[in-house]
């Protein structure tokens, strides 16, 4: 588990919550909704600072530190993207992408494989199918 826990900010963090010792706290910006210590998390684009917890946010806020789809003003997740790019694109703006768009959230196809695929045919559609180590002998990168 990660720490996130400390005495002050000029001290690294030490703890996860179910260790800290009793006076620490975390060193995370907190929600500033009246007695919320959760992390904070949403904020405006505009600022880009995070302000709010996801259940404090509010109108307008998004996930600041998740990737948005290219096309200004859009704020949704890319899971399309072109070759060797990544993810770019939302499925609502998918036509957006020049050349074939591929999508980019998916994991290796070999049961029990958590990584994210990679590789696959160059058959259309192009479909991402399995890891570096679980790739076919004829799958490219894509």
């Amino acid at each position: 588990m990660t720490g996130s826990w400390g005495s002050s900010r000029r001290v690294l963090t030490k703890f996860c919550k179910q260790h800290a010792p009793p006076g620490t706290r975390s060193l995370y910006r907190s929600c500033e909704a009246p007695g919320c210590t959760t992390h904070a998390y949403y904020g405006y684009v505009s600022t880009g600072v995070k302000r709010s917890c996801a259940r404090h946010k509010e109108d307008g806020m998004v996930f600041i530190e998740r990737p948005r789809c290219s096309t200004d003003g859009c704020n949704r997740y890319p899971l399309y993207g072109a070759s060797q790019i990544g993810g770019t694109h939302c499925s609502d703006h998918i036509g957006d992408i020049i050349g074939t768009p591929i999508y980019f959230d998916q994991e290796c196809n070999v049961r029990g494989c958590k990584r994210v695929a990679s590789w696959g045919s160059t058959a259309a559609p192009y479909v991402l199918t399995h890891c570096e180590t679980h790739k076919l002998p004829d799958a490219v990168p894509l």
